[in-house]
Order: C-alpha cells, then sequence, then structure tokens
C-alpha cells in the first residue's frame, strides 16, 4: 500500500500538467464548435471534400454543426491524448526505477516483487481514472454552454 500512496504522490505533479494539457485543448476544441454550431455553408463545404478524406479524418459519420457530431470528431482526440498519458505513465513507473538507480533499493524491501508492481500499475490505473473523470468533467461543463 505504501508502493501504491507514494506513485501517486510521485506523479502528482504529472496529473495536474495533463489536466491542464486537456482543460486548454477542450476550451480551444469547443471555442472552435461556437463557428461550426449551425452552419450551413459547413455542410455544403463538406459535400465538396472527397469521400476517402471524409473517412480518413472520420467526419463522414458525423454532423459537425451539432454538438453530438462535434464532440465525436473531437473524442479521437481525446483518446488520443489520454492513451499518450497512459503510455507514459505506464513506462514511466519502472524506469523511473532504473534511471534513479533506486530499482535495488526497491526490490530489497520486505514486499514480493509482484507487490512493488501491482502497486505501481494500481497507482498508473488511479491516474488514467482521475484524468479521463477530468476530462468527462471538461467536455460536459463545455458543452453545457451549447445546449
Amino acid at each position: 500500500m505504501n508502493i501504491f500512496f507514494r506513485e501517486l504522490r510521485a506523479n502528482f505533479k504529472s496529473l495536474i500538467i495533463w489536466c491542464v494539457i486537456i482543460v486548454m485543448f477542450v476550451a480551444v476544441g469547443f471555442a472552435k464548435f461556437s463557428a461550426y454550431e449551425g452552419n450551413p455553408e459547413l455542410l455544403a463545404v463538406l459535400d465538396g471534400v472527397p469521400p476517402a478524406m471524409l473517412a480518413a479524418f472520420n467526419l463522414n459519420a458525423f454532423n459537425l454543426t451539432t454538438i453530438t457530431g462535434f464532440y465525436g470528431v473531437m473524442f479521437t482526440y481525446f483518446a488520443l491524448i489520454l492513451s499518450i498519458a497512459a503510455v507514459m505513465w505506464g513506462s514511466d513507473i519502472i524506469t523511473k526505477e532504473e534511471r534513479d538507480k533506486t530499482v535495488e533499493f526497491a526490490l530489497t524491501l520486505p514486499v514480493r516483487r509482484s507487490q512493488v508492481i501491482t502497486g505501481k500499475l494500481f497507482a498508473v490505473l488511479v491516474n488514467c481514472i482521475v484524468l479521463l473523470l477530468f476530462t468527462a468533467a471538461a467536455v460536459l461543463l463545455n458543452a453545457l454552454q451549447y445546449q
């Protein structure tokens, strides 16, 4: 349990930075939606785009002039940002010990290696869930102004 809380404390600054990045991305993304909202000219422009390009950017399944359609397009980018954060945290939990030359100390603790790894993985999982909830809250707060 100590390993879990230590990892949460060690990654707290990183979690705050990722939350700020998400808030900025959501704010900028939904600020662009005000230009798309109810714009029939945008639909006319999208009708002239080749179907292959629409499929490449996943625009053919969504109506960008509605909040749900715009969120459907933005969801791809949210998933990309969240997966980058998860990969960075996941790789950092192991490489950090090697980089800081503390792996020998961590493995001499009176706990099994599986408990060390499990504590670290649960800390990363909690960070990912917190970031996901923070993203959902930021999206909902921004989407409320368009309802």
